[in-house]
């Protein structure tokens, strides 16, 4: 098996949540801007969901043994080969959905992909901090759901 390209410099380790209320509103801010698009019958539902979804883990811990990516979040583990085929995994909503991690530049990309949407994290570090920016995706949305979140180590 071809060993994709090294974890980006800084990846590896433990880090808490450091973005504070301003990430949070900005969070909530995206979640009320796809739900305004939506019809009002269904607002309450699609609100509650993506909060669901999207909640914010305090504590995120990258490791790598191998060719193999474990990305935790609050302890909920979630391992894959890097650049390796998808893998079978229960996302944090109790979804049955499709599972990859890849190196792309200076970020590690990891991919939830199910039948009907999914999530992409895009983790970076820039500044001293870890930096994911989420994405869900799903034909249900209006459009995708985009925000940032910043860790440090700890």
């Amino acid at each position: 098996m071809k060993l994709e390209a090294s974890l980006p410099a800084g990846l590896e380790g433990t880090f808490r949540f450091g973005g504070g209320d301003a990430e949070r509103r900005q969070r909530e801010a995206a979640i009320e801007d796809v739900v305004s698009r939506m019809n009002v019958f269904v607002r309450g539902i699609a609100r509650r969901r993506l909060a669901s979804a999207t909640v914010i883990v305090n504590q995120v811990r990258v490791s790598r043994d191998g060719n193999a990516v474990t990305v935790e979040y609050d302890g909920r583990s979630y391992r894959a080969e890097l650049g390796g085929a998808p893998i079978d995994v229960v996302s944090v909503t109790g979804d049955e959905v499709k599972l990859t991690h890849r190196v792309k530049g200076d970020r590690l990309i990891q991919t939830f992909a199910g039948k009907d949407g999914g999530r992409r994290n895009v983790l970076s570090f820039k500044g001293g901090r870890l930096v994911l920016r989420a994405t869900i995706f799903s034909q249900r949305l209006p459009k995708s759901l985009a925000y940032k979140l910043s860790y440090e180590p700890k």
